[in-house]
Parts: structure tokens; C-alpha cells; sequence
């Protein structure tokens, strides 16, 4: 998942829509392709019909060979254009896959070392950090997601002017990392929009040509492209938010999400790593490339602004899970009305692509990986035992040693107060507070208790099992796991333990309500994450705050004062500054509202 799809994973784990769960999933012997395939089609059309999208295509390989190939439904649903292996997707953060494969394609061939200063390759680049000193950056920190920068920033700029690589340098020099790097985990667009600067720095070569020519030429993508030309036009599918059509945004950070592509490419790119060969195109090998990734990636990382999952090279690692495998790649994107979805078992030589245009579709690719996936390991290898389904436990007392369990626990959206009542742990989202019934080992099952009876949280949303994980990182630092399981996999979202700081007397000032000027355009690509051109600033219940309007509708974000002027967004890291006439978020500059 991207740094998008765990926000929104936050809010539905705890929501409280009913649904029936999912069936035990079935199994299937080795060699049975037609029975595997039937449920993964099932798996398919059941999940694009209830989450409403449009149109999708899939596509399995193993070992370079198509297995399964289907399109569904429209790209243009007025028009009823089908889908069709050639129709164009927007790929999103996919689209970091290939970056990072250029980047590495550079390393290989001794054009960049992944260990040096990305000053050396990008001079121009200046960021503060808060305890002083200068950060070295390195394009492995970049790769890895380790650097500290912040998860999006975009220059703030008039007449809807695309922003310049300069641009973004310049703004980037008045700004601070979350935190130092190498020292946590925390996604970020802007790092892979560096390493697309970084290419050009080395090669002297536009980011797009140089993609074209040594990546996809070489691979035999003739279809994928960063230009939207009238060609690609034509074949391009329309993005739905549910069933509203979205207007297309020209996505400026190409490096990190620019990406158009089909299902015809992105196979071909599938058929290229799971080949049993070792095929060696102009220096592009797919032995070589697995083996980086892997080896690139840190599990001595703290989970501390990411999920558990760790990320290297344009691919998580684990984030799902099988039993009876070792690594399972994965990279998926979301972005405006097109949510796309890649997974690949290096030990099967097996690999799965979803195209859907809808926002929503992210939801269903993960339904279709975590469940339909498992059917075709178990085709490949031996059925693997499923084991207990982990309801089943020891029940355990709450007692005492639960207080320092309490508190506020914060992620970059949602929040959880979890408190003690008569011996007993409870967790405060939304709605009534869930009963936590203690597992052992500072797992809880949440449930909501109706005079006496226990209703498990899970049981009213999609999802086989919740769970609630407190743990510390390496620093000591208190931790609060929401953990979902969707088929055999895992999915894990940190929320940080936040004590209430102490509030200069002067923040008063800052109270009320900010806004940017209606005159200012702000880049399209922004407004995808924040619509609203207005924060209040607030004290709630002693904790210093900032409403704010998302797509997601209002939300709220805690402030941790860091000075007079400066103070960091609890469970994200980002530096808010301010000032007497501005606020400055995000490279936008917000002016007191009298």
C-alpha cells in the first residue's frame, strides 16, 4: 500500500458499517489452474460490483507466461467503451517501480553511487532539520523512503503555472525533515521526485526520454508513456470517484506518480521478472533487479511514520502475507479516479496486475491479492494449512500494569483516546467506545459489549479479524498498532502515544481561522489531498488543533508545539510554521482570516 492507502485503510478499520464476513476461503490442489482461476474471477466481479468501478483489467504470469488475462466493464461509461488490454490507466505511485528501476540501472553502471551525498548529483538541494546541522541524503534514503522528507509538497504558485524542478528546490530550502535520515520510515513523493531530478542531472536527458529509451524500449513497454498525447488520449480510460467521473489532473511530479500505462505493458513487464531465464537487456536484469531490491530494503527500521511494512526500491515488502512464503513484492498506486495494484512472488516466479479506474478500486485490489492470490500458490505447490483462524485464545484479565496503555494516540488523520474504566481497556475512534479484551503479549481484540453480549468490532465491517497491537520502537517510544486482516494478510496502521504539550501563552494568536487568498490558484495535483482553502486553529480539550477539510471531509490534526513559531503535525512529522500574518503548510502561505 501507499502512504494514501493506509489513511484510508485508518478509517474503515473501526467504521461500523455492516457487512457479512468473507467465507473460508477455499484450496486448491496442484495443478488445478481452472479451479483457481473460477474463484479468482468470482473474487473479481464480486468486488468490482460492490465497490462500484467502472472497469478493471487483471493479468496473472508465471514464469513468463500469461496465465489468466480479463478485462471488465468501461473505460467510458457514457459511451460504453469496454476495456481492452490496450486501454490506457493513470498508474500512480506504480509508477516509483520504474524510477527506481532507472535509479538502479544508474547505480549499476557506476553513474550514481546509492551511498553519496544527492548534493553531489543535485547541488542545488537544501533542506533545514530542526536540531541543527546538515543532513546527508543519500539516493538509497530516497529509494528506501528513510530520507525524512515530508510525504507531498508543491510550490505555491499563480495562473495554474506548472512548478519547475527549481521550484521545488526553492521552496524545499525553507522547509525541515521530519526527522533524521536513515533513522525511521516515512513515504514521500518528493524523494522520488528528486531521484527523477537526480536522472537528469546524470544522463543530461529529460526524465520521460530517458525512461523511454533505456527502461521501457529495452523491456518492450511500447505502450507506457509519461506525455499525454493525442494517441493516448484516445485509448485513455475516464477516472470515477464511486459514480461520479472525474476530471483528468495533470499529474507535474512524473517521477513519483506520472506514469500512463496498460495491461499489455505491464504484463510484459511481469513476464520479464518472473522468466526463468535470467534475461539481460542492455543492462536491465531481472535476477539483478529482485536481489536489489531485497538487499536495499532495512527491517532494523523503525516503524515510525509508515506502516509496518518496509519499502524498498518502488516495492513493499511483505505487506502481504502467505503462509508457506518467504517475500511477496508489491507496489500499488491511487490517483485521481484510478487506483492500480502490483504483486510478485519471487519464489513462484508469480505475479498479479489490477487496473481499475476508480478511487475506490484500491479496496478491491487488496481483496483480490489478499483472497484470490492464495488459490494460485496453492496450484503452484502443495496446499499450506491454514492453521487456527487466531479468535481462539487464552482469555486474559485486564489489570493494573494496562494503565500506561492510556492516552491519546495519534496517526495523520485519525484518532484513538484509549482509556481505563473499572480494570477494563477501552478505545474511543468514533461512535461507542470498544471494549479491548486483552490476548497476551499487548494484543486486544476490540468489541463493542451490548449488555452482555460481546459483539467483535470485526464482525461489522469486512475484514476476518481487528486487532489492537501496543509496542514500543527502539526508542522507547509507545506505539499503538491497528491491524486488519483481509485472507492470510496483515495489514498494520501505527498510531504514535502523544502526552499533552505545553502550549506558549502566545499561541493564542494564532486561534481562528487562516485562509489563502481566492484570487491564488494552487496546483491541481493539491487539491486532491486538500480541497479547502481554509484551517481553523483551536484549543480542544488542551491540545492545540487544526480543522481541516480533505477529500476525505473534516478532519482533525494535533499539534505538537516545537517553539513559538514552529510546531510538527502529530502522527506525521510535517513542520507547520507560524507567524502573526501567515500560516505556512505545505508550501502554501495562509493569511489570517479578520
Amino acid at each position: 500500500m501507499n502512504r494514501l492507502h493506509i489513511i484510508v485503510l485508518s478509517f474503515v478499520l473501526l467504521s461500523l458499517s455492516c457487512s457479512s464476513l468473507p467465507p473460508d476461503r477455499p484450496t486448491f490442489q496442484k495443478g488445478d489452474f481452472s479451479g483457481a482461476t473460477a474463484v479468482l474471477e468470482t473474487i473479481i466481479k464480486n468486488n468490482l460490483k460492490q465497490q462500484r468501478i467502472p472497469g478493471a483489467a487483471v493479468a496473472l504470469v508465471h514464469e513468463g507466461r500469461v496465465i489468466f488475462s480479463r478485462c471488465y466493464g468501461y473505460a467510458d461509461t457514457e459511451k460504453k467503451v469496454p476495456i481492452t488490454e490496450d486501454t490506457y490507466f493513470m498508474a500512480g505511485s506504480l509508477t516509483k517501480s520504474f524510477t527506481a528501476l532507472a535509479i538502479l540501472k544508474l547505480i549499476e553502471q557506476g553513474k550514481i553511487d546509492p551511498n553519496a551525498n544527492i548534493k553531489k548529483y543535485i547541488p542545488d538541494f537544501s533542506i533545514g532539520i530542526l536540531d541543527g546541522g546538515e543532513a546527508l541524503i543519500t539516493a538509497n534514503h530516497l529509494l528506501t523512503h528513510t530520507s525524512g522528507l515530508m510525504i507531498d509538497y508543491y510550490a505555491h504558485l499563480t495562473d495554474g503555472k506548472k512548478y519547475s524542478n527549481a521550484d521545488l528546490l526553492s521552496q524545499l530550502r525553507k522547509e525541515y525533515l521530519c526527522f533524521r535520515p536513515g533513522s525511521a520510515s516515512k513515504y514521500s513523493n518528493i524523494g522520488y521526485r528528486l531521484l527523477g531530478i537526480m536522472i537528469e542531472q546524470v544522463t543530461g536527458e529529460r526524465f520521460e526520454n530517458y525512461l523511454k529509451k533505456e527502461v521501457f524500449n529495452p523491456l518492450g513497454l511500447n505502450q507506457s508513456s509519461f506525455d499525454y498525447t493525442d494517441d493516448l488520449a484516445l485509448r485513455m480510460s475516464k477516472g470515477h470517484d464511486g459514480d461520479t467521473e472525474m476530471s483528468r489532473v495533470d499529474n507535474e511530479d512524473k517521477s513519483a506518480s506520472g506514469l500512463f500505462s496498460t495491461l499489455k505493458d505491464l504484463t510484459v513487464f511481469l513476464k520479464f521478472l518472473s522468466s526463468m531465464a535470467i534475461p539481460s537487456t542492455e543492462g536491465i536484469n531481472n535476477h539483478n533487479i529482485i536481489d536489489s531490491i531485497i538487499k536495499n530494503a532495512n527491517p532494523a527500521i523503525d516503524t515510525f511514520y509508515d506502516s509496518k511494512n518496509i519499502y524498498s526500491s518502488g516495492w513493499y515488502l511483505n505487506s502481504y502475507q502467505f503462509k508457506g512464503i518467504h517475500t511477496v513484492l508489491s507496489s500499488s498506486g491511487n490517483i485521481n479516479g484510478f487506483s492500480t495494484a502490483m504483486t510478485y512472488i519471487p519464489e513462484e516466479r508469480l505475479g498479479i496486475i489490477i487496473l481499475t479506474n476508480s478511487s475506490l478500486g484500491w479496496k478491491a485490489n487488496m481483496d483480490i491479492i489478499a483472497r484470490g492470490f492464495r488459490g494460485m500458490i496453492d496450484v503452484l505447490r502443495n496446499p499450506v494449512n491454514q492453521g487456527p483462524d487466531g479468535e481462539i485464545r487464552k482469555k486474559i484479565k485486564s489489570t493494573e500494569n494496562d494503565k500506561p496503555l492510556c492516552g491519546r494516540y495519534v496517526g495523520f488523520g485519525p484518532m484513538v483516546d484509549i482509556f481505563q474504566k473499572k480494570d477494563k481497556l477501552y478505545a474511543k475512534f468514533k461512535g461507542p467506545a470498544a471494549l479491548l479484551i486483552p490476548e497476551g503479549d499487548g494484543v486486544f481484540k476490540p468489541v463493542l459489549r451490548i449488555l452482555f453480549i460481546d459483539i467483535p468490532v470485526a464482525r461489522l465491517t469486512e475484514y476476518e479479524r481487528i486487532r489492537f497491537r501496543f509496542s514500543k520502537n527502539q526508542q522507547g517510544d509507545q506505539f499503538l498498532f491497528m491491524e486488519a486482516l483481509i485472507g492470510e494478510s496483515t495489514f498494520s496502521i501505527p498510531l504514535h502515544h502523544y502526552e499533552k504539550a505545553h502550549i506558549p501563552k502566545s499561541y493564542n494568536r494564532y486561534y481562528g481561522t487562516w485562509a489563502l487568498d481566492e484570487h491564488e490558484t494552487y496546483p491541481n495535483i493539491l487539491k486532491l489531498y486538500l480541497p479547502s482553502n481554509r484551517l481553523t486553529f483551536f484549543e480542544k480539550d488542551g491540545w492545540p488543533t487544526i480543522k481541516i477539510n480533505t477529500w476525505m471531509g473534516e478532519g482533525l490534526l494535533l499539534l505538537v508545539p516545537l517553539s513559538e513559531n514552529l510546531a510538527r503535525i502529530a502522527g506525521s512529522g510535517e513542520i507547520i510554521s507560524l507567524n502573526d500574518d501567515t500560516v505556512n503548510y505545505i508550501g502554501l502561505s495562509f493569511k489570517k482570516v479578520r
